[in-house]
């Protein structure tokens, strides 16, 4: 009996001494720093702001003439197609338009229905906008001469084909009845044209 607990003491002995050995060493362990992999940014889409190429389109809006010295004015709808190239410098934008316009605005004892015009655009590039002014010249069946216009808008590229915009123009016939009147014609005009 002596015999056995001696041995069961010493088996416990030997097993609370060897315990801490199985379990490891008494020091910390070395935690190593994880390592960070570089992410790459996804691709960003961009929409090409190169304005260089043909376009046609058409615009609806509002026409107002009035004459100088007052003989009578009148306001109407507007409705006009267009076609025209520019050419990207990079900064600026330069092209050319030509256009022919509906509307039915009295003016004295007359009615301006039916406009043609050519004009040159200059524009700033603004990548999906730009911003541009114009000037050219414009005749009105039963307008005598060509009257001087100028104007200003902006375009804006839902997509690189389609382009939507807005313009205001200012046109004066000298002596456009032939008897000394002014004939000043106002447009406003929102449009939506496809490039080639």
């Amino acid at each position: 009996m002596k015999v056995f607990t001696l041995v069961a003491v010493a088996t416990t002995a030997a097993t609370g001494f060897a315990l801490p050995a199985l379990a490891g060493s008494m020091q910390q362990p070395t935690v190593e720093a994880p390592v960070a992999v570089p992410v790459q940014p996804a691709p960003v889409q961009m929409s090409n702001g190169d304005w260089t190429g043909a376009y046609v389109g058409m615009g609806l809006g509002y026409d107002h003439a009035s004459t100088s010295p007052d003989i009578g004015s009148g306001s109407s709808g507007l409705g006009s197609v267009f076609a025209g190239y520019n050419y990207d410098f990079g900064k600026f934008v330069l092209g050319g338009e030509v256009a022919a316009n509906k509307a039915h605005a009295n003016w004295g004892g007359d009615t301006l229905k039916s406009t043609y015009d050519a004009k040159l655009r200059g524009g700033v590039d603004l990548g999906k906008t730009m911003v541009y002014a114009t000037v050219g010249g414009e005749h009105a069946d039963g307008v005598h001469g060509i009257g001087t216009m100028v104007g200003a808008g902006v375009d804006y590229k839902l997509t690189d084909r389609v382009i939507v915009g807005g313009e205001a123009g200012y046109t004066k016939y000298n002596n456009a009845d032939g008897a000394g009147t002014d004939l000043k014609n106002t447009t406003l005009t929102a449009r939506v044209a496809f490039k080639f």
